[in-house]
This record gives structure tokens, sequence and C-alpha cells, in this order.
């Protein structure tokens, strides 16, 4: 793994968020998607799915583009322990 450019290092962050009882990633379709930023996507959900840790995600993103966006590996691990909830009335804003 990288060092991060400040203490703590990446391993002790993905070890953070990777346990800590509830995880709530925001505004999932707004990432840059490169193969560092997957991997450690990936890396911290895999261990949430070993440790049996709750995680919500919430996306702008239509199903098949939300599955597409994180991808079927991650999109499965979702739907094998929880569930997704489509929200498809009317923007309140």
């Amino acid at each position: 793994m990288r060092q991060c450019f400040t203490r703590p290092t990446e391993r002790e962050t993905v070890g953070k968020y990777a346990t800590i009882p509830l995880l709530v990633i925001d505004e999932m379709q707004v990432r840059s998607e490169t193969g560092w930023e997957n991997s450690m996507l990936t890396s911290i959900l895999d261990q949430r799915y070993m440790y049996l840790k709750h995680t919500i995600m919430i996306a702008n993103l239509e199903h098949d583009a939300f599955i597409k966006h994180v991808g079927a590996s991650v999109y499965d691990r979702i739907v094998e322990t929880g569930g997704v909830i489509s929200c498809t009335w009317e923007s309140f804003r």
C-alpha cells in the first residue's frame, strides 16, 4: 500500500474504516474512479463484509448505473447481506 502524505498510513486508514460499526458513504457517484481509488474502496468494503459491519452507500444513480459504478463484486456483496432501496420520486429541491 502507498504511504499517505501525513500520518496515519493508508493501512491504518483502511483498517479504521473497515472496522467502525457503521460506515455511510454519500455521493458514491462523485469519484474519480482511478484504479487506486477503486482498489481502496473494494478493500474497505471487502473487509467490512468479512467483519459483518454495516455499510450504507448513497448515490444519485439509476439502478443499472449504480451496479456499473461500484462493480459486480461489490454489488454482489450488497445484495447478499443487505439490499438496495431505490428512491424514484421527484426531487424536493
